[in-house]
Parts: C-alpha cells; sequence; structure tokens
C-alpha cells in the first residue's frame, strides 16, 4: 500500500510540471501533425509535421517494424545502405534530405516511379520514398 501511495503521490506532483509543458507549448505557436502509412515489406512509417505560427517548421519521418527493435533512424549507419547508394549516403542521411526538401517542396505533386523512387531527384534521396510521402500527406490532410 505504501508503494501505491507514492506513485499516486508522485504522479500527482508530476501533472502541473506536465501541464506547464503543454501551455508552453501551445503559448508558443507550435503545433504538430501526425501521419502514418503502412507497408508489410518495410513496417510502419510515422511523418510528424510540426507548425510554428500555422507554418510548416520541421518534418520529421521514421519507420518502425512492427514486430519491434530498432526504428531505421536508430540503425544510424547501420542501416547498410550506404553501400548501395550512388548518393553514398545511409538510410538516416537519406531521410533527413527527404524531410528537409518536404519542408518545403509540394509533396502532392512528387513525380514517382512505380517503385517509389523520386523520379526527377528532387527530394535528395535514392531509397523509394513513397511511404514517406503518403505517411505525410496523411498529416497534412489532418
Amino acid at each position: 500500500m505504501k508503494r501505491f501511495s507514492a506513485l499516486l503521490l508522485a504522479l500527482l506532483l508530476m501533472f502541473p510540471c506536465v501541464s506547464a509543458l503543454a501551455d508552453t507549448a501551445a503559448d508558443s505557436g507550435y503545433t504538430v501533425k501526425t501521419g502514418v502509412s503502412y507497408d508489410e515489406t518495410w513496417g510502419i512509417t510515422v511523418a510528424n509535421v510540426i507548425y510554428r505560427d500555422g507554418k510548416i517548421f520541421k518534418i520529421l519521418i521514421d519507420t518502425v517494424r512492427p514486430e519491434g527493435g530498432l526504428s531505421n533512424k536508430e540503425k544510424f549507419d547501420d542501416y547498410g545502405v550506404k553501400q548501395l547508394s550512388s548518393l553514398g549516403k545511409d538510410w538516416w542521411e537519406q531521410i533527413v534530405s527527404f524531410e528537409d526538401w518536404a519542408q518545403t517542396g509540394d509533396v502532392t505533386a512528387l513525380t514517382l516511379d512505380e517503385s517509389g523512387h523520386d523520379i526527377d531527384g528532387v527530394t535528395g534521396a535514392t531509397i523509394a520514398v513513397s511511404y514517406y510521402v503518403d505517411a505525410v500527406k496523411d498529416a497534412l490532410s489532418k
């Protein structure tokens, strides 16, 4: 019973801190919209579109496998795409390029081939980006 009481007290003391953080974010003009896409081979892609004062401030994308484990970004240089990429960049480097492009580019007008690759090379990524595009479009539609 002591443990439960201590846990309850700790949670009650934490609520004002969490509330203060939420108020700070809301007061500073930041909002987040999250979109997802799913593919049986690649997993669950999540795109967070962060707005500041109603304009896109940052886009963050990552992919996780339904069975768990590290996300693609958490794998960092162990993902293994660098050796296959004509850009010499691993997955996380290419997704950062795509995120940067998507912040100002029009993901709805991006031209992809049948395998989901950027035909015009405007995103700075040689990886298939169709699932990332779908997740960003899902976030933008909310």
